[in-house]
């Protein structure tokens, strides 16, 4: 593991209960979206968690399999929902951008870049990979 990713997986681990705990608490203090089903404060829950563990997963040995069965199984699973993918791709990368940048003010100022580059090309490829999964035929 280089340095860099070391220190996000560290800074991952230090900031994840508090980032998920707000991220839960907004969504949960925000007016349900008309014509949605109302997302349970447990399943926003999951959805963060599954962020960390899939980017944690990546950063430790290198694997997809977290991240294969989030795409796999979560994200049709909110598709499913009605959900557009406008609101989709558009959450995602409000959680993704929150969680980058309070990552990226943890690692040191020498191995930052790497890590934002590390986290920026990961999570795209991440959001690459929702959108396959959102335009795929579904019954």
């Amino acid at each position: 593991m280089k340095t860099y990713e070391a220190e996000i997986l560290t800074a991952m681990q230090a900031c994840r209960a508090a980032f998920t705990e707000n991220v839960v608490a907004e969504a949960s203090s925000q007016p349900p979206i008309p014509g949605l089903p109302d997302i349970p404060p447990e399943a926003i829950e999951q959805f963060i968690n599954g962020f960390f563990a899939f980017v944690e997963e990546a950063l430790r040995d290198g694997s997809r399999d977290a991240r294969a069965f989030y795409l796999s199984t979560a994200v049709p699973a909110i598709r499913d929902t009605g959900i557009s993918a406008k609101i989709m791709v558009g959450g995602s990368v409000r959680t993704i951008l929150r969680m980058s940048l309070q990552i990226a003010a943890r690692v040191s100022v020498e191995n930052r870049p790497a890590a934002e580059r590390w986290l920026g090309d990961f999570f795209g490829d991440f959001i690459g990979d929702v959108a396959a999964v959102w335009s795929a035929p579904h019954g």
